[in-house]
């Protein structure tokens, strides 16, 4: 009896760890990943790709991107992925090298590349700089222009079909909708701010400088080169604001805001907290359009 007993728990343990190991077998998913730096570009490939595949983010939503440093098990991300959607951030830089060597048959799409030297927004109108420092650097937010990002989303495309050639129709079909969608949203913002055109915008951190060129704004950062200002850069910025009139103030949480928001208080004007780098791209654009107008209306 005492056999039997015993048997009958090693069965059942067998069995449950049977079916322990074939529920985690199964819940990892067999799509392939793509990899992208950034969660705007979640929306892009999966307005491409839809539920095709895997779209894993390296950077963490809410995180800096300028800051950010991968850990092992992100990097090991990288190494499963066919396609690696980057945008230029310099922890990219740091793996790219490896990776090339070790990981041959990953399509890495440097998205920072793709644009044009005629439409690069190079620093910013922040009215300040320190002595012996003269320097600008590329601006890399090139997902906040719709206009751009129909460029990018091409690319993407691009990097999907030669990856899954079998899935190239389907892939074109929805780049199509999805550019028809990036239209609709310019066109929506354009309606939005086109009264006040040449109107400044206050930011802590120059992430809109596309944004603005595209809508005729002008964008006053607060912060350059990843630089906080000093007393006097304040004072020179807050002047910049009086005689430009600025109406709203625009901040980030990943970034330092005391300057902004000091600001925004010394000429009593609304502040809007936002992510550009959210993975909610469309909203995103469009709420910063909706409080941009209603600050001037």
């Amino acid at each position: 009896m005492k056999k039997i007993y015993t048997l009958v728990i090693v069965l059942l343990s067998f069995f449950t760890f049977s079916c322990s190991s074939s529920q985690n077998t199964s819940s990892k998913s067999l799509k392939p990943k793509i990899l992208v730096s950034i969660p705007p570009y979640t929306y892009f490939v999966k307005k491409i790709a839809l539920d095709t595949v895997d779209t894993v983010c390296l950077v963490p939503e809410g995180s800096n991107p300028h800051l950010f440093e991968p850990t092992p098990r992100q990097v090991q991300e990288v190494y499963e992925s066919k396609v690696w959607i980057s945008i230029g951030e310099s922890f990219e830089k740091k793996i790219t090298t490896t990776l090339k060597k070790n990981h041959k048959t990953l399509t890495i799409v440097d998205l920072s590349k793709l644009i044009p030297a005629d439409t690069t927004v190079k620093g910013c109108s922040c009215g300040h700089h320190h002595e012996h420092e003269h320097h600008e650097s590329q601006d890399l937010h090139i997902w906040m222009s719709p206009r751009l990002a129909k460029q990018q989303a091409i690319a993407i495309e691009e990097a999907l079909t030669s990856t899954f050639p079998e899935q190239a129709e389907f892939f074109n079909k929805n780049l199509s909708d999805f550019i028809a969608e990036l239209d609709q949203i310019d066109d929506e913002i354009s309606l939005l701010l086109s009264p006040f055109k040449d109107q400044a915008v206050l930011v802590s951190h120059p992430a809109f400088g596309y944004f603005c060129k595209d809508y005729g704004l002008e964008q006053i950062s607060i912060e350059i080169e990843g630089k906080d200002p000093r007393p006097k850069d304040i004072s020179q910025i807050l002047e910049k604001a009086k005689n430009t009139n600025v109406r709203v103030v625009i901040v980030q949480e990943q970034h330092n805001n005391k300057g902004a928001l000091a600001i925004a208080n010394e000429l009593n004007i609304p502040v809007f907290n936002t992510d550009p780098y959210s993975s909610e791209y469309k909203q995103t654009l469009l709420n910063i359009s909706q409080q941009i107008a209603k600050a001037h209306d």
